[in-house]
């Protein structure tokens, strides 16, 4: 910051890469949970896993490089996730989903031009916050409609 060395720069390197670590499983795991076929998994799955392998070196030299190429590939798996969202009827998630990528927009075009740059923090904290509750949110989703499902299942199998 400001020319000096960031005495935490260690910690938050460390801490981008279990968040990369975690997001690949999120990419990985979840086609499982939504319909997206065959060529939608392979796409949501790789592309996830291009673009956190890529986010994981945020910090380099090649900050702007890292930035262009992981919203890309992470675009592919959004769209991905999108269309399966969407096709589940999961529609509070899809639409909190779109407002995220609303925000990323407004993010990466002031990051591009440089406008309004003195907002630019603060709008990178809430990009960060949205996409994370979303992910976490999803999650809770596909949590509760697998136990749900498994509680049916057993006062079913009590019934007979």
């Amino acid at each position: 910051m400001n020319g000096q060395p960031n005495p935490a720069s260690k910690i938050a390197g460390a801490g981008m890469i279990v968040i990369c670590i975690t997001l690949v499983l999120f990419w990985f795991l979840l086609p499982k949970y939504i319909k997206c076929g065959k060529y939608g998994t392979i796409a949501i799955q790789a592309s996830g896993f291009l673009a956190m392998l890529v986010a994981a070196f945020l910090s380099s030299e090649h900050h702007d490089s890292v930035i262009y190429t992981a919203t890309f590939f992470g675009m592919i798996a959004l769209f991905g996730t999108f269309i399966g969202l969407f096709r589940i009827k999961w529609r509070f998630l899809f639409g909190f989903g779109i407002f995220n990528l609303i925000v990323t927009f407004i993010d990466l075009y002031i990051y591009t031009t440089k406008d309004f740059l003195v907002i630019l923090p603060v709008i990178q904290k809430i990009n960060f916050a949205g996409f994370l509750i979303w992910i976490a949110m999803i999650n809770v989703k596909i949590y509760k409609s697998q136990t749900g499902n498994s509680k049916s299942q057993i006062i079913n199998s009590s019934e007979v």
